[in-house]
């Protein structure tokens, strides 16, 4: 019977923190997603500003399709700054 309660207990303070990881995991997904759109953003731009803002819109676009969890959208505010580009991400 101590068993039980033992187990119950531990049951009842370990199962928020595995619920609180799995929307830790969805959160990193977006960001990492994003991050990686703005490495290769950073690295086309050091080679060519003119094809900078197709590549971020074509990347935006396919992140948004291969994700369920985020929505990707480019950032018009820090697009309309000359050689400033920045993107967003909201949760499904």
């Amino acid at each position: 019977m101590v068993v039980i309660i033992i187990i119950g207990v531990l049951s009842a303070v370990a199962l928020p923190n595995f619920l609180s990881q799995t929307n830790k995991a969805k959160a990193t997904e977006c960001t990492t997603k994003m991050g990686s759109i703005m490495s290769m953003v950073s690295a086309e731009h050091l080679l060519s500003t003119t094809d900078t803002d197709a590549l971020l819109t074509s990347e935006a676009a396919i992140a948004n399709t291969n994700s369920n969890l985020c929505t990707f959208a480019e950032d018009a505010a820090a697009n309309a700054i000359a050689n400033t580009y920045g993107v967003t991400s909201a949760g499904k």
